[in-house]
């Protein structure tokens, strides 16, 4: 799954690093390949931006601190509000594997631990590679009123963790995009975060489909699940077991008798509580004992992962037409986020975000479907018969007020003496 936060200033945001980002290592790492193991561990630049700023390798509380307050490593102030603590320094994305990943990768053994953090790895790469470019949501604003929108390049800093706040396994990063955007011009800005907001659900589908793609390279099976997928060889009781800071949430919920989003979201920040230091081998000692209890050792994830799954034979991308059947169901037009979220959706345990890239290009090119623009001019999409349909719709119903208009033009116009006072009085104030 795919989390965005809210904006934080750059007091909170460098505040958040130094406390929760890259504090000291609650644990020795377990190898040098294993990147999730340490939540400690330092994070790295990604984006062109920082790039062409000269932000390459680890993330240091100096540069961090820098970005937010958009002033460069020489003292330049490249956007607005640069210097000022107060202002507001960027968004907090965290790509979250599925639960019965995050267990299968804390419970098993180097081999495993490895190919499946490099695989989580992978896949938020190409998420934000597809944020910066395909998806092109990284977009600066300039001119009066910031009006000019216009696509720009990122300056994000992840940071790769493995546990939850309940110390369960959690194979999650934060990429934290900072609100400074390179322009082509050279100059720098502000970014426009709406596109984040809007685009979100397609972000975590294309993770989720790169993930699945490359897990079934390793020979793990995938089956659906809703909008996400698990691992084939688990099951939601056993990842329940895993599942200490949901519960949490679930308990406080149901104390309150709420269900909506935004309760839950409420509850999650309630019930939060700070990670505590912990012992690297005690952790996988009492991981590994609860696994147990279920029937997960690392010997069951290991024999898992021999290529026994592979892709179900035959099966592939829906039709066009299915993707469309789907889409008739929501409202219409549907924006092109909406559009990719249900084809990087339909790839997930099927292909891999390059290829369902190409099918969505497949798919935009269908004469079934309809391009439209918005008031905005933003992108929007429609089935043929539905936006026939709407125009018949439109155009009948214009074509009965015209009537309606007309009926009542000419009944003024024959008016009786009486008529004509009672139409002008049409009370007694």
């Amino acid at each position: 799954m795919l989390s965005l936060s809210h904006s934080r200033t750059a007091a909170q945001a460098t505040q958040y690093f130094a406390e929760h980002l890259v504090a000291k290592p609650r644990y020795r790492r377990h190898g040098p390949e294993d990147h999730f193991a340490d939540e400690g561990a330092p994070g790295h630049w990604r984006g062109r931006g920082a790039a062409v700023q000269g932000l390459v390798g680890e993330v240091t509380v100096q540069d961090f601190a820098g970005v937010a307050l958009a002033v460069s490593r020489d003292g330049r102030r490249l956007a607005q509000g640069a210097g000022k603590l107060s202002r507001r320094a960027g968004w907090d994305l965290v790509f979250s594997s599925p639960k019965s990943v995050s267990v299968a990768w804390g419970l098993g053994d180097d081999r495993v631990r490895e190919a499946i953090g490099r695989a989580h790895g992978d896949a938020v790469d190409r998420a934000l590679g597809y944020v910066e470019t395909e998806a092109r949501v990284v977009r600066s604003r300039r001119g009066k009123g910031g009006r000019i929108n216009e696509a720009a390049s990122a300056v994000i800093a992840t940071f790769g963790h493995g546990t939850s706040r309940a110390a369960d396994p959690d194979l999650h990063s934060h990429c934290f995009i900072f609100n400074l955007s390179g322009r082509d011009d050279g100059t720098w800005g502000t970014i426009d975060s709406r596109h984040f907001f809007r685009a979100k659900m397609a972000i975590g589908a294309l993770y989720r489909a790169q993930l699945a793609a490359a897990l079934q390279s390793l020979g793990y099976g995938i089956v659906r699940d809703h909008q996400s997928f698990r691992l084939a060889s688990s099951t939601r009781e056993q990842d329940l077991v895993f599942s200490r800071r949901r519960r949490q949430i679930v308990a406080l919920l149901a104390a309150r008798g709420r269900t909506t989003a935004a309760a839950a979201e409420v509850a999650a920040l309630q019930t939060r509580t700070k990670k505590q230091p912990i012992d690297r081998a005690t952790l996988i000692a009492s991981w590994r004992a609860r696994g147990a209890a279920v029937g997960i050792t690392p010997a069951t994830i290991r024999n898992l992962s021999g290529y026994r799954f592979g892709r179900a034979a035959g099966r592939g991308m829906p039709s066009h037409n299915e993707i469309l059947r789907e889409l008739k169901g929501r409202s219409s037009p549907v924006s092109r986020w909406q559009l990719e979220t249900a084809v990087y959706r339909a790839a997930q345990g099927v292909t891999d975000a390059d290829q369902a890239r190409e099918y969505l290009g497949g798919l935009e090119s269908d004469p079934a479907l309809t391009r439209l623009r918005d008031a905005g001019g933003h992108e929007r999409f429609t089935i043929g018969e539905i936006y026939d349909s709407e125009r018949n719709l439109g155009e009948l119903s214009r074509s009965q007020h015209d009537k309606r208009r007309q009926t009542h033009q000419t009944h003024r116009t024959h008016r009786t003496p009486r008529q004509k006072a009672l139409d002008d009085r049409p009370t007694i104030d």
